[in-house]
């Protein structure tokens, strides 16, 4: 019976993506019945579908990649969730004094936690706090902000490796659109494991920390950014490599949009604040 089942959705999501090959969610919905069947081979084939019709799809591809790992392809899978080479950190003062932005950074959290849209438990925050747009009409200090954001995105892209076959170089916009947003949390937030198929490369920026996050008892990384660990729903076998990534007040750090990254959930009263960014391409 279950066997019935999933052969009428494989036949309904084949059907779908052959009437609208540009509606994703059938490939994705596919690729994913195919990795539950543990024929990984066959879901990899799905995505690259999926991108041969649509082109740019960052969801796709973040799917892709650990569909490939599932599939024993370890090199290919490697290359698209390198660490080494897409996930880096910039230093805002080299945009501006450190008095300056100690100072920006104090104002910024402020505004973040008081910002009027702000909602709980809103996109892939749990136990969190998260705004709404905040380059809508951002005043001076979030001006700032996204001149350093800015930056940052065109600092990354000329640290790109010279590899033309890789999604991030073949698929870097000339122009984007800059988007952010802030998350405040506790004891007990954190950040589910999620990506921003809208944009190119995503980023933060720490602003406000609890003192035990850079503690060396710290062992358990409470409040650090978790990267490549893939959603449940995903149904991926083999245990992922991991990047841990310790926030730093002032830090930007930046990574591909499809690289799957959460944060381990904090055990303690202070707060963390952050701002949050995509580089959204614009005319690709």
């Amino acid at each position: 019976e279950a066997d019935g089942r999933l052969e009428s959705a494989e036949r309904a999501y084949l059907k779908a993506i052959a009437l609208e090959p540009m509606f994703a969610d059938p490939y994705y919905n596919l690729g994913n019945l195919y990795l539950h069947q543990g024929e990984a081979p066959r879901a990899v084939s799905v995505f690259d579908r999926c991108m041969d019709a649509k082109g740019r799809d960052f969801h796709a591809l973040a799917y892709k990649a650990h569909a490939l790992r599932e599939a024993g392809r370890d090199e290919e899978s490697a290359a698209l969730l390198d660490f080494d080479n897409y996930l880096h950190t910039y230093k805002v003062d080299e945009h501006l004094q450190v008095d300056a932005a100690d100072l920006l950074f104090t104002r910024l959290a402020k505004e973040v936690a008081e910002h009027p849209t702000m909602q709980k438990n809103i996109m892939s925050s749990v136990n969190a706090w998260h705004t709404g747009e905040l380059f809508d009409d951002p005043g001076a200090d979030l001006r700032v902000l996204r001149d350093i954001f800015n930056a940052a995105v065109s600092w990354y892209a000329g640290m790109l490796p010279a590899d033309k076959t890789h999604p991030m170089v073949q698929w870097r916009p000339e122009q984007w659109r800059m988007t952010a947003w802030g998350v405040v949390m506790r004891r007990g937030g954190y950040e589910k494991a999620h990506i921003h198929p809208n944009g190119w490369v995503s980023g933060v920026i720490y602003l406000e920390l609890p003192d035990m996050i850079g503690k060396p008892d710290n062992s358990d990384h409470q409040g650090w950014l978790e990267l490549g660990r893939p959603i449940a729903e995903l149904e991926i076998s083999r245990s992922p490599e991991l990047r841990l990534v310790r926030p730093l007040r002032g830090q930007v750090v930046l990574f591909p949009s499809y690289f799957f990254h959460a944060t381990v959930p904090l055990q303690q009263d202070e707060r963390r604040i952050c701002i949050a960014f995509d580089a959204e391409p614009l005319g690709v």
